[in-house]
């Protein structure tokens, strides 16, 4: 029998997995004015949760999840956004297409989340405004893409690489940039060994050895080329 509340869903998740093991809550399309059946779990490693069409009008019962990146509360009639402040420090990526922002001062308390760098407002009252976007990047100092797009209108590609949904991979970036570094750098290393003397006495011919080194650069140049990191 299918969970007919938010609460019973969730309860049924639990008997699956602890709290502490849940990283993505899908509670879509379950009707409810409040969420129901969060509060008193931990859900210490909780990363996204989605409520998407829940006809949610506020984020009441939603308990404090530190770790929770994304939530996707598109299609509610949500209009109040100061539990999230409290509750979800850490978020990263807010959907909030489809609900009731009319007016910038409803975002106001977004500006106290200092990670949050996706939003999305489109179909809300306010997003009918012509100077909408204008009026959110300087109401949000942390936002970098509004509607799928950047202060300068430059498109957001790849949401799981910028860190929408998969915010982890963002957290990785800078350890990944120092790998392709030391890779860089260890081919820097092999190339002037290849030009020193003791290397190319091994080869008999001046042209094959001009040629072998051309080679190996471009190769090096071109790999180089390829890891040009995005923006974020």
């Amino acid at each position: 029998m299918a969970a007919s509340t938010m609460k019973e869903y969730i309860d049924k998740q639990l008997e699956k997995s602890p709290a502490d093991e849940i990283t993505e809550l899908l509670l879509d399309n379950i009707q409810s004015t409040k969420l129901s059946g969060l509060e008193g779990h931990n859900f210490a490693n909780l990363n996204h949760l989605s409520l998407i069409g829940c006809g949610l009008q506020s984020f009441e019962g939603l308990p404090c999840i530190p770790s929770v990146k994304v939530v996707d509360a598109s299609e509610n009639k949500i209009s109040d956004l100061s539990p999230l402040v409290e509750k979800c420090p850490s978020l990263y990526h807010l959907n909030l297409c489809g609900n009731n922002i009319e007016k910038i001062e409803q975002l106001k308390p977004l500006a106290e989340l200092k990670n949050l760098q996706v939003l999305d407002v489109f179909d809300c009252p306010l997003a009918e405004e012509e100077d909408y976007r204008d009026k959110i990047f300087a109401t949000i100092p942390s936002l970098q893409y509004l509607d799928g797009f950047d202060v300068n209108n430059e498109e957001l590609e790849d949401l799981e690489e910028f860190g929408g949904e998969d915010a982890e991979e963002h957290d990785h970036e800078d350890l990944d940039d120092e790998e392709e570094e030391e890779e860089d750098e260890a081919e820097e290393v092999g190339l002037d060994y290849l030009n020193s003397s003791s290397a190319l006495k091994d080869d008999d011919s001046e042209d094959y050895i001009a040629e072998k080194k051309n080679g190996l650069k471009r190769k090096a140049d071109a790999e180089a080329g390829d890891d040009v990191p995005l923006k974020k």
